[in-house]
């Protein structure tokens, strides 16, 4: 019987972690769960864990930490690390103090689970040992950002059995198509065996690999392999240049991820090589060119003139095919700025209970290229500009006044009868005229509201959860929770690994 103790400062976590052993019975029990470090050394002795998964940034003592008392105090324990998408540095600490594995939050499913707690038993009856590999030198860094010892990094490339030494190589990335979370191993099994490539995993639905070839990208042998790739697959390639100085690795890395994210926006052709993308002027220039845009954007919006909102909304959209990088998280960040600002005009003409599914994250997690997510747009966009077309003055000074307050104190301990007090009104006429006049009643305004504040944070911020309920007015996070799945079917922790399972696509 495995043993486990769960260790992070988010309840919700640990309590998924509990439900997803529960309902998968095996030969393991969780034995213990701590919500800090020195928490889990305090019923470490009692609980005696074979094996402890442990988040990295906790209060009072972190995940750091932890290990390295644990690996003095039960060296014999195995360590399994959480980490985010900005703790690679962190991690790689983790594995070199001798934790056995990381899984990344934003993507864990079921089954990563039970293929490590698997691999930890192949590893307990010596079947498999803990030998730094690609996944160590690569994944526990961000090839995209972080800044790399590359005399290091080609030591552990070694130690892992691949040497650079008089071969060409390149960097191939694979982004799968939406449903898919997994690459059919057989697709490239005989490669990997022939030495011809060497696979990791990156975030969900995204792979990397190594190729070593004979020649250039352009040889037969990686032709022949992203053809098949691609018949087996919906997926979109990206291809490094080619090089044999491994000094230029993380380069290899970052034009694979470039030449893969840029098939978003070229559509559903085949193959995207670095060599073939045209860029066309500076990201500061298309940056400044955006907010020229959304300027004037605002203009239109204040002014209601339909048809010119949705000329300058293509207007925006069209900056991304023109521009000199493919950035998904800018498109994104975007995308929600233009329909927020439609939305929260939609909201004062009476209208925010036909919202529903109008919003950039429901938008680009089902659609799979550019031309739709920019015809879908446009759609949402026509849809909330139709329902803006109303009257001016629309609502009495009272509600106006009302609004204003909830939107200026929504993260506080706000109630009916404080805005009353606040607008001058007796609270049973302020609650009739507001039903009458925006349609909802105050308390599902108010709930609505801070619902999308906290969507906003769950996507675009790694604060805690805790830390988020407390800034859209709800301090305790197990209502917050329980109210966030009742408006959207979600917990806030499914709807933040949901969102960036896309965006890290």
């Amino acid at each position: 019987m495995l043993k486990i103790m769960i260790v992070d400062d988010e309840k919700p976590i640990r309590q998924w972690f509990r439900f997803c052993l529960e309902k998968n019975p095996g030969d393991y029990q969780i034995v213990g769960e701590a919500s800090n470090g020195q928490e889990a050394l305090n019923t470490f002795e009692k609980a005696r864990p074979d094996l402890v998964i442990t988040d990295i940034k906790m209060p009072v003592m972190d995940g750091i930490e932890l290990i390295k008392r644990l690996k003095v105090l039960a060296p014999e324990t195995d360590i399994v690390i959480l980490t985010c998408y900005t703790e690679f540095s962190l991690a790689r600490e983790a594995i070199k103090l001798g934790a056995f594995d990381f899984i990344p939050k934003v993507e864990v499913q079921d089954k990563d689970i039970l293929e490590l707690l698997e691999r930890l038993e192949r590893k307990r009856r010596g079947q498999i040992s803990k030998i730094p590999g690609l996944q160590d030198a690569f994944l526990l860094l961000d090839p995209i950002k972080d800044e790399v010892n590359q005399v290091e990094l080609v030591d552990e490339l070694k130690q892992a059995g691949i040497n650079f030494t008089c071969q060409t190589y390149a960097v191939i990335a694979v982004r799968l198509a939406q449903k898919l979370v997994e690459l059919d191993n057989s697709v490239f099994e005989q490669e990997i065996r022939e030495g011809k490539f060497f696979r990791i995993k990156s975030a969900i639905n995204q792979w990397w690999l190594l190729g070593m070839m004979s020649h250039n990208v352009n040889s037969w042998e990686t032709s022949q392999f992203v053809d098949k790739l691609q018949e087996r697959l919906d997926c979109a390639v990206g291809i490094s240049q080619s090089y044999t100085d491994p000094g230029h690795l993380q380069k290899a890395f970052r034009e694979a991820f470039g030449a893969m994210k840029h098939r978003f926006f070229q559509g559903r052709s085949r193959l995207v090589i670095l060599d073939n993308i045209e860029r066309e002027g500076e990201w500061s220039d298309l940056q400044n060119k955006i907010a020229d845009l959304k300027k004037d954007l605002l203009h239109q919006v204040n002014q209601e003139n339909g048809a010119e909102i949705l000329k300058y909304i293509a207007s925006i959209m069209d900056c991304f095919t023109n521009g000199p990088e493919a950035d998904l998280r800018y498109l994104s960040q975007v995308c929600s700025e233009i329909l927020e600002l439609l939305s929260a005009k939609v909201r004062l003409a009476g209208y925010g209970d036909q919202l529903t599914g109008m919003n950039s994250e429901s938008l680009m997690e089902q659609k799979g290229f550019f031309e739709d997510l920019r015809q879908g747009m446009l759609e949402i966009s026509e849809r909330l500009v139709k329902l803006t077309a109303v009257p001016q003055n629309k609502y009495s000074s009272i509600v106006q006044a009302t609004l204003r307050y909830i939107g200026e104190h929504y993260y506080e301990g706000i109630s009916l009868h404080e805005i009353a007090s606040n607008v001058h009104v007796n609270s049973n006429y302020l609650c009739q005229l507001f039903k009458n006049e925006t349609g909802e009643n105050f308390s599902l305004y108010l709930t609505e509201l801070r619902l999308e504040k906290a969507k906003k944070l769950l996507s675009s911020s790694d604060l805690k959860l805790y830390e988020i309920a407390e800034q859209v007015g709800y301090p305790n996070i197990s209502y917050f929770s329980r109210i966030f799945k009742k408006f959207t079917g979600k917990t806030p922790f499914d709807y933040r690994n949901t969102i960036r399972a896309t965006k890290y696509k």
